[in-house]
């Protein structure tokens, strides 16, 4: 099972730190959900009483996409998830000086932490950015189950 939270994990070759944004608006707190197995996939999940939407973006700066990576451990693929009810944008950001792909890793065992792992290419943060409809901060949340398939 995966005992250890999931996590934001930024190498030290990194200057600025890896850091979550959310600007003022949203009462609910957006969370990172994986469910009860890995067998279902690993989700962006946002309560449905936030109105905004959850999105991935890359500005065009940067040269190779920004992209969910999920190795070969875990059956589904790791793939964003959001509720109807939400409307503006939730985005990860990846500042221009990024050359290396951004992504989301989880590790083949499941054992060790998820995280959103950044190379050392980059200097400027990561974030993930949420623009102004969301009020309270922005929460990574991963159950206490994780079975590698």
């Amino acid at each position: 099972s995966c005992t250890p939270s999931l996590r934001l994990y930024q190498p030290p070759s990194c200057t600025p730190s890896l850091r979550l944004y959310q600007p003022p608006s949203c009462t609910p707190s957006l969370r990172l959900y994986q469910p009860p197995s890995c067998t279902p996939s690993i989700r962006l999940y946002q309560p449905p009483s936030c109105t905004p939407s959850i999105r991935l973006y890359q500005p065009p700066s940067c040269t190779p996409s920004i992209r969910i990576y999920q190795p070969p451990s875990c059956t589904t693929s790791i793939r964003l998830y959001q509720p109807l009810s939400c409307t503006p944008s939730i985005r990860l950001y990846q500042p221009p000086s990024c050359t290396p792909n951004l992504r989301l890793y989880q590790p083949p065992s499941c054992t060790p932490n998820l995280r959103l792992y950044q190379p050392p290419f980059c200097t400027p943060s990561i974030r993930l950015y949420q623009p102004p409809s969301c009020t309270s901060s922005i929460r990574l949340y991963q159950p206490p189950f994780c079975i590698p398939s």
